[in-house]
């Protein structure tokens, strides 16, 4: 090899980005003929390896370690660039830390608030004055802070050039919140400096909130007052979630609350009772079914039936397949109850029966029979049509008891009293309940009719006219089913 020389060769110079698929001709004067071997293996030789030694020990780097650090506090004062892997026990850091991930931990604790919000970020510096801010923005990134938005950071007190001195957490539920050791800031952005980026920002400090936002504090633009594109935000806490509307001011109204999950006591603030864990809606959109816990009452979206039953006293409503049934229910029978429409077109049979009765001179026992199921069914008619002027035909009252109020536990006892139309109806139910007990006697075998066996046609009269004044109340305004009846009525009825 010492006699052979290669001139004129082109250089490889351009072809580093190669050097692993290089391969070079290596004499060993031990070996027969030449060798080879390829870049790759030469880099993996050359490269160096981690290294664990002392810093003493590494030629020249205390030299240059000393004179990046303050002999006082042990502070880099300028830039340090570590190649390798560095081991440290803790890390305090005065502005960022960018990495791109961490790992280790798969669990994140906040304490505080979450945001998701139209605007936000993090404030890199403020000017001396203290009226406009710069954002910290990434290579090529574009700000999402706009004029007029309304924005709030929360920062260390430490870290505040004036703190506020809060040592409780609050929140009024208004947006006023405050968190011990935390300084509650608020302002709006009143001019943007960079029209390229919206890095820079001039802004006003909300009225009665004089601290200003500071370096390295996070903040988040949750209203505007002019954009309404830009009035909607979502923010959650420990105990609840709230997604805000139309946040054109800094307080938050019941208007703006659209929607509230978990724990909603601090909507009372608001005008609404409500206590407990739980969920507020504006508006519900049900592609399925809706049911208490017990089953008692449901709501079905796709066929639009309905049920509300009270098991305490056994009297509801149902709704079913067109039909209006109320009074007694049994929710395993949804056939049973009052049918309104039914029971006006049972009428007409009814009296014809009993016509003939009236015109024989004596009751049989095979009439008897018949009469027992009316007395049995007007019964029943009649704890229903009841349950049902309950709910559509009375108005609330205060019981008197000798002419005072009737207290209980300190507090007035109120009842429902029933208008003046079911009157005529609760006597023609009386007069026949007792004449029908006079002709279904075992004894004698055959009784006479009298006057009084009119009274029972005359109750089907007086059934048919209360039963009518029930199904105006229930199709009425001003009646309790016709909320019902509002939100049914694209249903087709049979």
């Amino acid at each position: 090899m010492d006699e052979i020389r290669i001139k004129d060769l082109p250089s490889a110079k351009g072809q580093l980005d190669r050097f692993d698929q290089f391969e070079f001709i290596v004499d060993i004067p031990a070996a027969e003929a030449s060798l080879k071997v390829s870049g790759a293996d030469i880099k993996g030789v050359m490269s160096p390896k981690q290294h664990t030694h002392a810093v003493a020990e590494v030629t020249g780097l205390a030299g240059e370690l000393e004179k990046k650090l303050d002999r006082k506090g042990g502070t880099v004062t300028g830039d340090l660039a570590v190649m390798g892997t560095a081991y440290m026990r803790s890390l305090r850091l005065e502005e960022f830390l960018e990495v791109p991930e961490f790992q280790y931990n798969r669990v994140e604790t906040i304490v505080g608030d979450r945001w998701s919000a139209p605007g936000g970020g993090i404030v890199e510096r403020v000017s001396d004055d203290k009226r406009s801010l710069v954002v910290k923005l990434e290579e090529g990134e574009i700000g999402t802070l706009r004029e007029n938005d309304l924005c709030m950071g929360v920062f260390l007190n430490a870290a505040m050039d004036e703190p506020e001195g809060n040592t409780e957490d609050t929140d009024d539920s208004f947006d006023n919140r405050t968190y011990a050791g935390f300084t509650t800031c608020y302002f709006r952005l009143t001019k943007c400096l960079d029209r390229a980026r919206y890095s820079e920002w001039e802004y006003e400090l909300r009225e009665g909130y004089p601290c200003r936002p500071q370096a390295a504090m996070s903040i988040v633009a949750f209203g505007n007052t002019t954009d309404k594109a830009r009035q909607s935000s979502h923010y959650e806490t420990r105990t609840y979630q709230r997604f805000l509307v139309g946040m054109d001011s800094w307080e938050i109204g019941l208007e703006n609350i659209a929607t509230q999950f978990g724990q909603l006591d601090n909507l009372i603030a608001h005008g609404l009772n409500m206590k407990g864990y739980s969920a507020y809606l504006k508006n519900i959109y049900l592609q399925g079914y809706l049911s208490d816990r017990l089953g008692d009452s449901w709501f079905d979206s796709a066929s639009g039936n309905l049920q509300l039953y009270n098991r305490a006293t056994g009297c509801g409503l149902s709704f079913r397949d067109g039909i209006l049934r109320f009074g007694r229910i049994n929710p395993a029978k949804p056939d049973a109850g009052t049918d309104l429409e039914g029971l006006l077109r049972s009428v007409a049979d009814t009296l014809e029966t009993l016509s003939r009765i009236n015109s024989d001179e004596y009751v049989s026992p095979v009439k008897k029979s018949f009469l027992r199921e009316r007395l049995q069914d007007i019964r029943m008619e009649y704890e229903q049509l009841r349950a049902n002027a309950q709910f559509c035909i009375s108005t609330l009252g205060v019981l008197m008891v000798n002419g005072k109020i009737r207290m209980v536990n300190g507090r007035q006892r109120n009842v429902r009293v029933l208008i003046g139309e079911w009157t005529p109806y609760e006597e023609a139910y009386l007069a026949t309940v007792a004449a029908l007990e006079k002709y279904t006697q075992v004894a004698p075998e055959f009784i006479p009719t009298g006057e009084d066996f009119g009274r029972i046609e005359a109750y089907y009269a007086s059934r048919r006219q209360i039963a009518e004044v029930l199904d105006k109340a229930s199709k009425s305004g001003g009646s309790e089913l016709e909320y019902l009846r509002q939100n049914f009525k694209d249903i087709t009825t049979n």
